[in-house]
């Protein structure tokens, strides 16, 4: 019997949903989109949102002391 599962990237847009609402989520794909259209040097899911999902806490709290560096 197989297992039935879900595609990597569908996978990571729900974990992205539930960590950051479907609003933000949807905003910054647009914007990344509108960038890759102006030719801007963008990756396609911005690193702010696919860095701390996932993370404790703690963890998420640190990453964002670090990047206020």
């Amino acid at each position: 019997m197989t297992m039935m599962t879900t595609p990597l990237p569908v996978a990571e847009m729900h974990r992205m949903i539930d960590a950051h609402g479907a609003a933000h989520v949807a905003r910054a794909l647009v914007r990344a989109l509108l960038a890759r259209r102006r030719r801007a040097p963008r990756p396609a899911v911005p690193d702010r949102l696919r860095a701390d999902v996932g993370l404790p806490p703690v963890e998420r709290e640190m990453r964002f002391h670090w990047d206020l560096r």
